[in-house]
């Protein structure tokens, strides 16, 4: 699944983030968009794996917007 996640203009801890969810996904992915203030997340995990992730990274989520995205599938995995 992929995620863009919304911190309202705040800081988010990458490499934290990144650490909570490879703990939980080893094929979870992580980028930055500075110029937007958000994070693009793809990993396997559902939204409230996702959620429970960033928590333990130090993000409280009642103050973030997470928005789930059309993965776009290109058929390649067989799924």
């Amino acid at each position: 699944m992929q995620y863009r996640i919304g911190n309202h203009g705040s800081t988010f801890h990458v490499d934290a983030i990144e650490r909570e969810l490879l703990r939980e996904d080893a094929s979870a992915l992580v980028d930055a968009d500075a110029r937007h203030a958000t994070l693009r997340v793809a990993t396997q995990l559902d939204e409230a794996g996702l959620r429970a992730a960033l928590e333990r990274a130090g993000h409280p989520v009642a103050g973030l917007a997470i928005v789930r995205l059309d993965e776009g599938c290109c058929g390649g995995c067989g799924g």
